[in-house]
C-alpha cells in the first residue's frame, strides 16, 4: 500500500491488508454474549451513502497506533457510527466520550509519532 511506504520508520507490526477496515466503533474484548448482541444491533443499522477522504495520518498515543484518517468527513458517515453506537449500548457497551475520528488503522505498536497530512488524499 503506498501509504505504508511513505510512512517514517515505526518498528511497528503492519496491518495485513486483508484486516484493513474503517472503524465505526470500537468494542475491545467482549463475551461471546456480547459479540452476538453487538452483530444483531449492526444488522439493524442503515445509512446513506457517502465518500470519505482519508487525507492524514496520525497516532494514537495509548494504542501506539499509526492510522490514517479525514480532516472532515461526511454527515451520513457520523450518522452510521452515532446509530451503531447508540444499538451497542443495548449490548452493554459503553458510549465513547471522545468524538468520533473515523480512521483506518495501518500500524499497531508503532515507536513513530506522526502526523501530516496526506499530500495525495485517498
Amino acid at each position: 500500500m503506498r501509504i505504508l511506504r511513505a510512512l517514517p520508520a515505526h518498528r511497528g507490526r503492519e496491518v495485513h491488508p486483508r484486516d484493513i477496515h474503517l472503524t465505526l466503533v470500537f468494542l475491545g474484548q467482549c463475551a461471546i454474549e456480547q459479540r452476538s448482541c453487538a452483530e444483531h444491533a449492526a444488522e439493524r443499522v442503515s445509512g446513506g451513502a457517502f465518500e470519505l477522504v482519508l487525507d492524514r495520518i496520525g497516532w494514537f498515543p495509548r494504542a501506539r497506533a499509526l492510522w490514517c484518517g479525514a480532516d472532515d468527513f461526511p454527515a451520513p458517515l457520523r450518522n452510521l457510527a452515532s446509530s451503531l453506537a447508540g444499538g451497542l449500548e443495548e449490548c452493554g457497551f459503553a458510549p465513547e466520550r471522545r468524538p468520533y475520528q473515523p480512521h483506518v488503522t495501518l500500524v499497531r505498536k508503532a515507536a513513530a509519532r506522526v502526523a501530516v497530512s496526506l499530500e495525495q488524499p485517498l
